[in-house]
């Protein structure tokens, strides 16, 4: 068996609430 077959442990929604995700368009961008 391969390990992507194996099951991902689950977290919690308070630990999943910590985590910073963003998702979003980039619509302009300007030199550094």
């Amino acid at each position: 068996m391969s390990s992507s077959s194996q099951r991902k442990p689950e977290i919690s929604f308070a630990d999943f609430d910590r985590v910073d995700i963003r998702a979003g368009t980039i619509v302009e961008a300007e030199p550094f």
